[in-house]
C-alpha cells in the first residue's frame, strides 16, 4: 500500500479523503500547511502527494518544492479547480503529474 500526503486547506475535505484512503489500506497524512507538509515529507516515506493548488492561502508550488527536496521519488499530483491551460502547464513544469 502507499503512503499518501494530502495537502489542502479544507479540513473536512482532507480528513474525508484520508479516511477513504485508510479504508482502502493506504497510510494517509492529511495536512493543511507548507510547514506540516515539510514535516510529513521528511518524517515519513511519502509515495504520493495530493496537493491542492488553487486555494488562496496555500502555495501548492511551494509545497511541491518542499516535497521534492525531502522525497524526490514521490509522485506529485496536482488537484486544481481550474481548467486554465496556463495553470496546467505551470503544474507540469513544477513536476506534478
Amino acid at each position: 500500500m502507499l503512503n499518501i500526503l494530502i495537502v489542502d486547506t479544507d479540513l473536512r475535505g482532507r480528513l474525508d479523503l484520508a479516511e477513504r484512503l485508510r479504508a482502502s489500506g493506504h497510510t494517509a497524512f492529511p495536512v493543511g500547511s507548507i510547514r506540516e507538509a515539510a514535516s510529513a515529507a521528511t518524517g515519513h516515506p511519502i509515495d504520493l502527494a495530493l496537493v491542492e493548488l488553487s486555494v488562496p492561502d496555500l502555495d501548492g508550488f511551494a509545497v511541491a518544492q518542499v516535497v521534492r527536496q525531502a522525497r524526490p521519488e514521490a509522485l506529485l499530483c496536482a488537484c486544481v479547480r481550474t481548467t486554465r491551460k496556463a495553470d496546467m502547464v505551470a503544474a507540469m513544469q513544477a513536476g506534478f503529474a
